[in-house]
């Protein structure tokens, strides 16, 4: 039934093959990788891949890296097939090296990463499946290990949005930009977008259970651990990613309310060139943000240079023409006595 002429029964036989597994477990593992060597049916690869390959990562992530390994071998006369079947194993290859440290696929990631504008869908694949590792361990008495994979998820993720950044920045000075040109800069911002949602997720999946004291530390933790991430993020993003950073930001203020205003200060300066301060929605988070911080936090404003950085970022939706900017800089004097 493997190697029936019909795919719909290849597909069937071959979704099946784990239940053999408690019987005979070599034999699981030759049809598996005589179905992934010999298989011309891109719909039937890819449940094997996530019926077969993705329940045995844990089990034998080395020998589950050799069978993706192969796949990733295969149709290098079709483009599109290929892009198709890395996309298809982009979030297994970071499950091996996120969790279990299986550096060949570390390499395979990092030569990815270091084409965002041409593996822009598996970067973005990627992203989501780390999304649980950026909070993994976050705990008082988490093992050793869950916090190197912790580590592990948040660095190749600051990687990522530090790569598309960088094609931002070189694209940037450009005025004059090809459409091919202009669809990269559209693929770099998506890559910064899905990470920033990624972390928004994960944070709050997090500030969603139990209010402890122990998730006040969680908490307090993944901002020291992503502050990096979320400062890069405001160097070059679009308005909706930028909007995105500022929910996330209100949600982690109660525990460092200084660090957090900082970084949204970074991102509003950057966040003017794509003209986030001309959002409705952009305008209505930071009033919003600005009233937590004055009316709840505004000892963080004894800092001259903090103050400094709260009147320029009302100074830029000033200049957009927002009423709610003009009051709320009017009353600073008040507000910050």
């Amino acid at each position: 039934m493997l190697i029936d002429p019909h795919p719909a029964v290849r597909l069937q036989a071959s979704v099946r093959l784990l239940r053999l597994w408690d019987v005979d477990r070599d034999s699981v593992w030759r049809y598996l990788s005589e179905r992934l060597e010999q298989e011309t049916n891109t719909g039937v690869i890819e449940h094997t891949v996530g019926d077969g390959i993705r329940n045995l990562l844990h089990t034998e992530p080395t020998r589950s890296f050799c069978l993706i390994q192969k796949l990733l071998g295969r149709f290098n006369d079709h483009p599109e097939r290929q892009k198709r079947i890395r996309t298809l194993v982009s979030g297994d290859l970071a499950i091996l090296w996120g969790v279990h440290e299986v550096r060949e696929s570390y390499h395979i990631l990092q030569g990815w990463i270091t084409e965002p504008t041409v593996y822009h869908d598996e970067l973005n694949q990627v992203l989501f499946t780390l999304r649980e590792g950026f909070v993994f361990g976050l705990a008082r008495q988490s093992k050793l290990k869950d916090t190197e994979v912790r580590h592990r998820a948040l660095d190749m993720a600051y990687s990522i949005i530090d790569a598309a950044g960088k094609k931002l920045e070189q694209y940037s000075p450009h005025t004059d930009l090809t459409e091919a040109e202009r669809e990269n800069v559209k693929h770099c911002f998506a890559i910064i977008d899905r990470a920033c949602l990624q972390l928004r997720f994960a944070c709050e999946g997090k500030h969603n259970s139990d209010k402890t004291s122990l998730e006040y530390e969680e908490l307090k933790q993944f901002l020291n651990e992503t502050e990096l991430h979320m400062r890069r993020i405001g160097d070059c993003s679009s308005p909706h990613t930028v909007y995105y950073l500022l929910e996330l930001l209100e949600t982690l203020v109660p525990v460092d309310p200084a660090k957090c205003f900082d970084l949204m200060a970074h991102a509003l300066s950057h966040a003017e060139k794509s003209g986030f301060q001309n959002e409705t929605l952009g305008m209505e988070q930071l009033v919003k943000m600005m009233g937590v911080f004055l009316a709840d936090h505004k000892t963080i404003f004894e800092d001259e240079n903090r103050r400094a950085r709260l009147i320029e970022s009302l100074d830029i939706f000033l200049a957009a023409g927002w009423p709610a900017a003009r009051r709320l800089l009017y009353r600073l004097p008040e507000l910050i006595q």
